[in-house]
């Protein structure tokens, strides 16, 4: 009969080859992968601030806009000319951006005058961010709007002395 004695000396284990280094990549791997994550989640919160704040600049544009525009003659004339200013992003023959058709050379005289920095009253923002969200209430071909007919076969609406003008042929 064989006896065993049991020492209470550790044994040092010899390491497994490549499980170290296993570990590590891992664990390295790992590392990476959270940081990379936390990356893109910093870029998507970066994005969603500026997307939020080029709205916010959008419907402050917007809102200067139509109340210099037309506001004086109601709601239905700032619809209306948010939605000329919409319909005029959407088409092939104007800028597609909203700053870009406001401040078009020879388009909107409150541009030139200054008047677009007027304040404008917290009615004219519902409409714009309505107008921003929803788009516009007008059929697309709606792209003139003057205090003067710019269109033929009488296709107008006119509100006070502002006309909003249809293109026959879109």
């Amino acid at each position: 009969m064989a006896v065993m004695f049991l020492t209470a000396t550790p044994v040092k284990a010899a390491p497994v080859a490549g499980f170290t280094s296993y570990c590590a990549d891992a664990l390295t791997s790992a590392h990476k992968d959270e940081k990379e994550e936390k990356a893109a989640d910093e870029k998507a919160a970066k994005k969603a601030a500026a997307q939020k704040e080029q709205r916010q600049q959008d419907i402050d544009l917007l809102a200067h806009a139509i109340w210099n525009e037309t506001g004086i003659l109601g709601d239905t004339a700032m619809y209306y000319t948010g939605s000329v200013i919409l319909n005029r992003i959407a088409s092939d023959i104007y800028p597609d951006d909203l700053y870009s058709v406001i401040y078009q050379p020879g388009q909107y005289a409150i541009t030139w005058t200054g008047m677009i920095n007027r304040p404008a009253p917290e009615r004219a923002y519902e409409i714009a961010g309505e107008l921003l969200e929803n788009g516009s209430i007008l059929p697309s071909g709606y792209l003139f709007q003057a205090e003067f007919c710019q269109c033929e076969n009488h296709n107008h609406i006119v509100i006070g002395n502002t006309y909003f003008c249809r293109r026959l042929h879109e």
